[in-house]
């Protein structure tokens, strides 16, 4: 069933074009103007989407309201081209191409082509199950209602996070918020002496970018992946506009910004009070919770400056952890080989932290 503003618009189970009415199908605005909405039965525009048709279509309008040949069609943000009959095209709304008579994009996600079997109820499936699972991945997206999702989703850019990649510079401007799919991003506080220390890691269970919701355009401090990943952007400009009419997204931020400041505080308290070895094991727990996994890549040298301590120190508390059985390492291989006995080998700032997470956004995270 499609719903329009004053009216209904369908033929069977097939549907047609509207004209100067926004089209509704499961809730979400698929069509607005003269724009082609559906065509034999395959949606053409979901979310943003383009997802391509595979019948001729009855007749259908261009942008300028004038009357078009019957055929095979595309629309995105309202450009109305050609489509082979068998493509299904995902390609997001923003900065769209038509040439020869085929729909191609700038963008970078890839151009999906499943086989001509598939019918129309797993065409649906397959466009579902792609928009909501990189928001799932994101425990503040998936937290978001269905509308909010809908109008936050145009904006997100996929990005890879690569071990190292800058995410900010300390007074630089913000130019992006990351929501992370995976991995895990360090926070950093540098001194002028070339030393630094973390102050707070963020995964998949938060936000990079905390400053925009906050009022500020720019932070003291240095923002890099630290284990490889990938995520999503938006602009700040874009998020800040979005927070103004989005409650919800709003109140999430507010709560995910009260779990990220008891972290910070932790750790602070932590690296002051704490021996070098008992924090180690409180870093690895909270990269393995991140990682998902027992297994990852770590150098000394870089837990050394993580912790803000001298090589040797991180050599010995690794020497440490091993002799106990609780961890093996061996030339940046680090594998995680008992991780109850290593939560108890590590101070109470992992637990508090933890219980935070879990009781203000119901993630167990560290």
């Amino acid at each position: 069933m499609v719903a329009v503003c004053g009216g209904l618009i369908s033929i069977g189970k097939q549907l047609v074009s509207a004209r100067m009415l926004p089209v509704v199908v499961g809730g979400r605005l698929v069509g607005v103007g003269r724009c082609l909405v559906g065509v034999g039965g395959c949606l053409v525009g979901v979310g943003g989407c383009l997802v391509g048709v595979e019948q001729a279509c009855p007749r259908h309008f261009t942008p300028e309201g004038k009357p078009a040949s019957s055929g095979p069609v595309a629309t995105v943000g309202g450009a109305v081209g050609q489509v082979h009959p068998s493509s299904l095209l995902r390609l997001p709304m923003t900065a769209p191409r038509i040439c020869a008579g085929r729909v191609r994009s700038v963008c970078h996600l890839p151009v999906t082509r499943p086989h001509r079997k598939f019918g129309l109820t797993q065409r649906r499936r397959i466009i579902r199950s792609v928009e909501g699972a990189q928001r799932i991945r994101n425990h503040l997206l998936a937290s978001l209602t269905d509308a909010e999702a809908a109008a936050l989703s145009p904006w997100l850019e996929p990005i890879e996070l690569a071990r190292g990649k800058i995410l900010a510079r300390p007074g630089q401007p913000i130019e992006h918020a990351y929501f992370p799919l995976s991995g895990m991003v360090s926070v950093v506080a540098l001194m002028s002496e070339g030393l630094g220390a973390e102050v707070a890691t963020v995964g998949n269970e938060g936000m990079i970018g905390l400053p925009i919701f906050l009022g500020a355009d720019s932070s003291p401090f240095h923002l890099m992946a630290q284990l490889t990943g990938d995520g999503l952007r938006i602009p700040a400009g874009q998020l800040e506009a979005l927070l103004a009419d989005h409650a919800r997204l709003a109140a999430l931020l507010r709560t995910y910004a009260q779990a990220f400041f008891v972290q910070t505080a932790q750790n602070a308290a932590c690296n002051g009070l704490h021996s070098v070895s008992k924090r180690g094991a409180r870093w690895l727990l909270a990269t393995q919770d991140r990682a998902q996994s027992d297994s990852f890549y770590l150098t000394q040298d870089f837990l050394a400056f993580m912790l803000g301590v001298a090589r040797q120190s991180v050599g010995i508390a690794v020497q440490e952890l091993q002799s106990q059985g609780l961890i093996e390492y061996r030339r940046g291989d680090m594998h995680v080989l008992n991780r109850p006995a290593l939560e108890a080998a590590s101070c109470e700032c992992y637990g508090i932290v933890r219980a935070e997470f879990s009781r203000l956004l119901g993630i167990a995270r560290a």
